[in-house]
């Protein structure tokens, strides 16, 4: 497990890239941390080579169990995040 950010440090807000393994992997808007969940204002899903965004309007989270990976996000996968917020009128 590679934890650059441990879940109690995430700042409301700020994006932040999650793996689960080298298949799936989120870029996210972070909101809040409740028990056993990491709940996003936005976010971007990988998985085998699909990307999928979700808006405000769906249910956004993930359960910490299985966190490969959490650390901000690089300035690439901010720009990917930041381009379906600008044309989902999310921002």
């Amino acid at each position: 497990m590679s934890l650059t950010i441990q879940p109690s440090e995430l700042e409301q807000g700020k994006i932040y890239f999650i793996s689960f393994g080298s298949q799936t992997q989120l870029v996210v808007r972070f909101k809040e941390l409740e028990t056993t969940q990491l709940i996003f204002f936005d976010s971007l899903h990988y998985w085998n080579s699909f990307e999928n965004f979700y808006s405000r309007s769906d249910r956004n989270y993930c359960i910490l169990s299985g966190i490969e990976e959490l650390r901000e996000a690089t300035l690439p996968e901010k720009h990917a995040l930041l381009k379906f917020e600008l044309e989902n009128n999310c921002i």
